[in-house]
């Protein structure tokens, strides 16, 4: 599955302006909105932080989880093991997104 990062999504918007209309519509440097988008990841974590649901609308909601501890036991040896119980995210895609995903299928 091939990554795409953040930095090269808003340059290949900017230097495609007519396909991106948005970039054009104001004065702000590609260092700048890198800023903003990061500013929005750090609430965002703050947010998850405290225990809140962050929501983005027709894209998902992100959710904290917490999973109890456990024990297992090792099938080859009968050993019994402790595992902590862990916070965890869960990511619900909202159904326009879906929809959307599944029309290039």
């Amino acid at each position: 599955m091939k990554t795409k990062y953040l930095k090269d999504i808003l340059t290949r918007m900017c230097r495609h302006p007519k396909k991106y209309p948005l970039t054009n519509r104001s004065s702000v440097t590609n260092a700048q909105r890198l800023e903003i988008i990061k500013g929005v990841f750090d609430e965002m974590i703050e947010c998850l932080l405290e225990g809140c649901n962050f929501e983005i609308k027709n894209f998902g909601t992100i959710k904290r989880k917490e999973r109890p501890g456990r024990t297992y036991r090792n099938p080859k040896t009968g050993d019994k093991i402790k595992k902590d119980p862990a916070t965890t995210l869960k990511f619900n895609i909202a159904k326009k997104m879906r929809d959307r995903l599944n029309e290039q299928s």
